[in-house]
C-alpha cells in the first residue's frame, strides 16, 4: 500500500520557535513536545483537547518515558527524570561537553528500551556531534561521531536497523544493531533529495516505512525500508521538524515544526509556521518502547 496522510487540522496551540521532541504517552493519551530554542515543554490531552505549558530554564530537546508514567527529558546540560507537577529534575546523564557549545537534540528507544541519543554543535558549524547510547545513571557509551547535527534516531520494526539523520551531510545511515545494543555495518541509507530540505526528525511506521521531517522543505517524505522513496506529503510550514504516530490504533499523525527565523512577510504566507499539524493515516504506526527503568 502506498502511505498517505489525511489532513484533519492543526492544534490551537502557540506557535514553537523550534517545535521538536515529540513523544506520546499511550497510557494517558498525552502528546509532548519541546520548544527548544524559547525553553519550553507542552503537554497536549489529546481526548480533552487541553494543553498545559511548562517554561524550562535551559533548551529542552525531547521527551521520553519510563513506565508506568515517568517522564524522561533531555536537555542541553542532560538527561532527567522529570517530574510535571512539582517540576523537579533529578539528573540521570550529565553532559560534559556543554562548554563547548555541544547540546543534546534527539533520541529514541530501540525495541528493547534501550535509550540512544544524539548530539550536536550549537552553532551548527563544527562536526562534534556524536550518538550514543544511555547505559546507566551517569554513563553513556558513544557509539558514532562526527555530526554537526544529529537527528533521529529511529528503529526498524524489528529493531535490527536504526537509522540515524546526518542533517548537513543530507545523508539518513543505517546500522545493523547487534544483541549487546552496539551498532556495526554502517553504510549511506538515503541521500536527501535537495528539493526537499535538510532531513530533520524521523519515525517508522508499522509496515517498516521510515517517515522523515523536511527541515526547509515544506513537506515529510516517506521511504520504503528498501531506500524507495514512495510518497511526499505537502505540509503548510517550510521548517518541519519531527513526526510521530499516536492515538489508541496508532494512525494519528503529528508533526511539530518551527517559526526560526521567519519574516514577518513569510509568517504571513506561512500563519501555521511552529504549530503542530494532525493527520490521519491509512498505515498504522509502531508503538514506540517506553525507556527501560535505569539500573
Amino acid at each position: 500500500m502506498k502511505p498517505n496522510l489525511i489532513y484533519q487540522d492543526t492544534l490551537k496551540v502557540p506557535a514553537a520557535t523550534l517545535g521538536e521532541g515529540i513523544h506520546y504517552l499511550p497510557s494517558t493519551q498525552k502528546l509532548y513536545w519541546t520548544d527548544i530554542k524559547t525553553p519550553r515543554l507542552f503537554e497536549y490531552d489529546t481526548i480533552e483537547r487541553r494543553l498545559n505549558v511548562q517554561p524550562f530554564s535551559e533548551p529542552i530537546c525531547w521527551v521520553n518515558h519510563t513506565p508506568p508514567e515517568q517522564l524522561i527529558v533531555g536537555c542541553a546540560s542532560g538527561i532527567y527524570e522529570y517530574n510535571p507537577v512539582t517540576q523537579d529534575k533529578r539528573e540521570i546523564w550529565h553532559n560534559q561537553e556543554l562548554a563547548k557549545n555541544i547540546r543534546l537534540n534527539d533520541a529514541k528507544t530501540d525495541r528493547m528500551g534501550n535509550l540512544y541519543f544524539g548530539t550536536m554543535d550549537d552553532k551548527e558549524q563544527e562536526s562534534s556531534g556524536s550518538l550514543f547510547r544511555l547505559l546507566g545513571y551517569g554513563m553513556a557509551g558513544r557509539i558514532d561521531d562526527g555530526y554537526v547535527i544529529s537527528n533521529g534516531p529511529a528503529f526498524s520494526v524489528s529493531g535490527k536497523t536504526l537509522y540515524s539523520v546526518s542533517s548537513a551531510a543530507k545523508v539518513i545511515y543505517a546500522f545493523d544493531v547487534e544483541p549487546n545494543g552496539q551498532l556495526s555495518n554502517k553504510r549511506e541509507f538515503i541521500h536527501f533529495p535537495p528539493q526537499y530540505g535538510t532531513p530533520d526528525g524521523i519515525t517508522v511506521d508499522a509496515e517498516d516505512n521510515i517517515w522523515i521531517a523536511c527541515w526547509g522543505g515544506y513537506a515529510v517524505l516517506c521511504y520504503s525500508s528498501k531506500g524507495t522513496l514512495l510518497t511526499a506529503i505537502d505540509i503548510p510550514a517550510p521548517y518541519v521538524t519531527n513526526i510521530i504516530f499516536a492515538g489508541p490504533d496508532l494512525k494519528d499523525v503529528y508533526i511539530t515544526s518551527a517559526l526560526h527565523n521567519m519574516t514577518a512577510q513569510a509568517l504571513k504566507k506561512y500563519p501555521y509556521a511552529g504549530r503542530v499539524f494532525h493527520f490521519r493515516s491509512e498505515i498504522a504506526g509502531i508503538a514506540e518502547t517506553p525507556m527501560a527503568p535505569i539500573k
